[in-house]
């Protein structure tokens, strides 16, 4: 919670894998949770931890991130997106659509970032989907990716469903269709539904 009305989502995926990746993760985390807390719009927050990574660069590593704000009083997102998959809000309707893109390159790159932000009105019982793209791309027995339009597929419909339902669906379609093949890359997911309630 960013204040008593909005709520900070946040969702990353870092380039490289192991140990390293996974300190560079932490590190984005937390400066993007400290620098959030402090009440700056998503771009600014990303602008500030970009800054921060660029100082203290150790690695040629770099981390996509997607940083938005939700009002739970009139479920207004305020967003930055930094080179990451656009999340997907799942109408009233069973529709699914995905959040406009801003642009914007990922953390950790370059030392002058430009980062642009986007609004987008999430209604009464719609819901938010996040993903990284360990989820569009993982593989089945005969290297066929799963696809965003699989994605789409298995989101569509879900409407009135809670966040944790929503993973599950997404989990259980994605196991079935990767069956015994290995998984090449992390798989993260972070899903919310909006009620009024929540203000």
């Amino acid at each position: 919670m960013i204040d008593e009305h909005r709520l900070g989502i946040v969702i990353g995926d870092v380039s490289g894998k192991g140990i390293p990746a996974a300190l560079y993760m932490a590190v984005t985390r937390t400066q993007i949770k400290t620098t959030a807390l402090r009440g700056l719009s998503p771009a600014e927050c990303l602008l500030e931890v970009n800054r921060v990574l660029m100082r203290d660069k150790v690695s040629s590593m770099f981390a996509t991130c997607f940083y938005g704000i939700l009002d739970l009083r009139d479920g207004a997102l305020r967003y930055c997106n930094a080179g990451h998959n656009p999340p997907f809000i799942i109408r009233g309707d069973g529709a699914v659509e995905r959040v406009p893109m801003t642009g914007g390159l990922p953390l950790g790159m370059f030392a002058k970032l430009k980062c642009k932000e986007g609004l987008a009105a999430v209604g009464e019982g719609e819901s938010l989907y996040f993903y990284t793209d360990g989820v569009t791309e993982a593989t089945d027995a005969s290297l066929d990716d799963f696809t965003e339009a699989r994605l789409i597929q298995a989101l569509t419909d879900t409407t009135g469903l809670s966040g944790r339902e929503i993973i599950d669906r997404v989990t259980r379609v994605l196991v079935t269709f990767t069956q015994e093949a290995p998984q090449s890359d992390d798989v993260t997911m972070v899903a919310l539904r909006w009620t009024a309630e929540l203000a």
